[in-house]
């Protein structure tokens, strides 16, 4: 069993998530609280009791070799699949879909990736830009829905855009996975049923046909989710290396006037190139990350008064050094 004793800064590690995701990091250090800190290689810090993790090896050619299979320590881990396309080119294309959907010409998507990133930003968008009325033409439903609430979303907003967005619960329930295969097939007519007496109770009907079209937003890893679903829906994985997400974060800065448009484009350089200069120990990688460098930088006083004391005390607070603070505490 690991422990503080047998392992090293910049040992590679694995561990999974409650979903049964595998996650790859390195080993950083051992934590206050007996836990191992470990900086995931998706961008996210973690804290792991030592017996949940294991040591994948020093060689760090390990993860290299995209699609690969390999069984260090006898836990078997896949290596993340890296894109052919690049990722800026990957967003475009999700631009592209979202517009199809809300055209009527593809029934659904699915858009999968971590948060964080501009997924839900460009939908979005998309649908301003469309110029669509929220209840009349989209609805936008965001956390925790049941089976039968999903039943009654799609029955009371039938002809419009849903918008299910970190709502996974709905894509590993295996009622409401049936009522979305029914509602999302191919065929001209869409019919769903819930054959319950409970339905009628509640003023809903056993069955109807669904014309709306559908887009899930998820954090959870595309090939998590039932396939049979996938294969209904245009599909767009949006996850990043480390690599990719400053290079996202490098091209919004520099060319999206959407995000922080109060802010000058010079003052959000200066904020990512904080990000960059601590990207080693940065505990979450992230347009939230340079939202709040940003807002420190804008809120930035020095001299604070202390009412208190009976001669002016002041104190001197650079912006970097708290922005620092919070990127990597």
């Amino acid at each position: 069993m690991l422990s503080k004793d047998n392992l090293q800064k910049g040992d590679r590690v694995a561990f999974s998530l409650a979903n049964g995701e595998t996650i790859t990091g390195t080993y950083s250090h051992h934590a206050p609280n007996q836990k191992a800190y470990i900086k995931g290689d998706n961008g996210i810090s973690y804290e792991r009791v030592y017996s949940k993790i294991s040591k994948i090896g020093n060689a760090k050619t390990d993860f290299e070799v995209s699609g690969e299979t390999i069984s260090p320590n006898g836990m078997m881990i896949t290596a993340p699949q890296t894109s052919e396309f690049d990722i800026n080119q990957r967003f475009d294309f999700l631009q592209q879909l979202v517009r199809m959907v809300i055209n009527k010409t593809s029934v659904s998507m699915i858009i999968t990736g971590e948060g964080g990133l501009g997924k839900t930003f460009t939908v979005k968008r998309e649908i301003r830009r469309k110029r669509l009325e929220q209840h009349e033409d989209f609805v936008y439903i965001k956390g925790f829905s049941t089976a039968k609430g999903l039943y009654r979303t799609m029955f009371e907003n039938n002809g419009k855009l849903l918008v299910f967005d970190d709502c996974d619960e709905i894509l590993k329930n295996d009622i409401a996975l049936n009522l979305l295969k029914g509602a999302l097939d191919s065929y001209d007519e869409r019919t769903i049923h819930w054959i319950s007496q409970a339905m009628i109770d509640d003023g809903l009907p056993q069955s109807f046909e669904f014309t709306g079209r559908i887009i899930f937003i998820s954090n959870k890893a595309q090939s998590s989710l039932d396939q049979a679903l996938l294969s209904r829906s245009m599909c767009i994985d949006l996850t990043m290396s480390r690599e990719d997400k400053l290079k996202r974060m490098r091209f919004i800065v520099s060319n999206s006037k959407e995000f922080m448009p109060h802010v000058t484009e010079e003052v959000k350089s200066e904020c990512f190139d904080l990000i960059e200069e601590n990207l080693e120990s940065i505990r979450e990688l992230s347009l939230r990350s340079l939202e709040k460098v940003v807002k420190v930088r804008l809120g930035e006083i020095t001299d604070i008064a202390d009412e208190d004391e009976d001669t002016e005390g002041k104190v001197t607070t650079d912006w970097k050094t708290l922005a620092t603070y919070l990127l990597i505490n």
